[in-house]
């Protein structure tokens, strides 16, 4: 148990990380007859590992620290291996002092996450990784991966996509309180007129009500309208075959908030919509690959200069 393992695709010399993985199970089907025998892998992710690690007292963690600051403190606490860390060196929110309760380690890093509305996740090559929401806002206003379902039309083709209009990731009333503290309040009348109250409570431990405040009025910024016009679940992409170079290195190459445009083509009109990348799942067998990339809308979004997607005046927003 616990035996680490990597997934890795090698592409026109190039080889792509896919997944670093914790054997949890070994499971072995004994053969009947000519049956060949099978094992398999019940895997986990380093967040496993986080979970089942206590913490208390945390060396390092005075108030004033920035949220990537704490991030660091914390695996230090817990020790995670320097060398497995991947964390952001743009984060501003400082963060009160820690209070030294127990809990799991992962408990403690996703209250930072969620204090920054950053990104707290375990990447490709097994690393703990912080993004703050300025890395996220950088990264979303990158260069776009277009993808069509037309062949020819120059645009990465796709094998399925999946659309929907709701208002499940609509906010339009959000309240965070900061620990300690009072909170603060965002709401969006025009929103509420017209879709009714869909709110939120959050709670972090970010140091002032200004954080707090800023933090409540990105959200709103960022849903107050989500789920207006139809937006992109998730894109399925087949890496297998050699047809298309382009798209087989962008199912393998495309990462996390990524952006994307996806087009579909409909007899009524095409449907294009603009989605960040938000996940990713890898069905693979000896003769099939399919990646698919589950889409959201992050909290963290921002006014970029220079950006195709998030640079248009009138279009997005300032961020803190």
């Amino acid at each position: 148990p616990m035996r680490k393992i990597r997934f890795t695709a090698e592409y026109l010399g190039v080889t792509y990380n896919l997944g670093s993985m914790y054997v949890q199970e070994w499971n072995y089907q004994s053969p009947t007859g000519f049956d060949p025998a099978y094992v398999t892998l019940a895997c986990v992710d380093g967040f496993q590992l986080l979970n089942l690690t206590t913490i208390t007292t945390v060396s390092g963690g005075s108030s004033g620290q920035t949220t990537a600051q704490r991030i660091s403190s914390l695996l230090d606490a817990g020790e995670w291996p320097g060398g497995m860390r991947d964390i952001s060196t743009t984060a501003t929110t400082t963060v009160q002092a820690d209070d030294g309760n127990s809990r799991s380690l992962l408990a403690a890093c996703q209250v930072v996450e969620a204090t920054d509305l950053g990104a707290f996740y375990m990447d490709e090559r097994g690393y703990a990784k912080f993004m703050s929401r300025n890395d996220i806002i950088v990264a979303e206003g990158g260069t776009v991966t277009a993808f069509s379902d037309v062949p020819g039309s120059g645009d990465v083709t796709y094998q399925a996509v999946e659309f929907d209009i709701s208002d499940y990731q609509m906010i339009n009333k959000v309240t965070v309180t900061p620990t300690g503290l009072s909170g603060q309040t965002a709401s969006d009348l025009t929103s509420i007129e017209d879709y009714f109250q869909h709110s939120r409570i959050r709670t972090g431990i970010m140091q002032t009500e200004a954080d707090a405040l800023n933090q409540a009025q990105m959200i709103i910024a960022s849903r107050k309208e989500q789920g207006v016009d139809i937006q992109l679940n998730s894109l399925t992409v087949d890496a297998f075959g050699e047809d298309d170079s382009s798209r087989v290195v962008a199912a393998l190459n495309l990462d996390m908030f990524d952006p994307i445009e996806v087009t579909q083509t409909l007899p009524a009109g095409n449907v294009v919509t603009d989605s960040v990348i938000a996940g990713l799942t890898y069905q693979i067998t000896p003769k099939s690959f399919l990646v698919t990339f589950t889409c959201a809308q992050p909290f963290a979004v921002g006014f970029l200069l220079d950006s195709t997607v998030d640079g248009i005046l009138d279009e997005d927003s300032l961020a803190y």
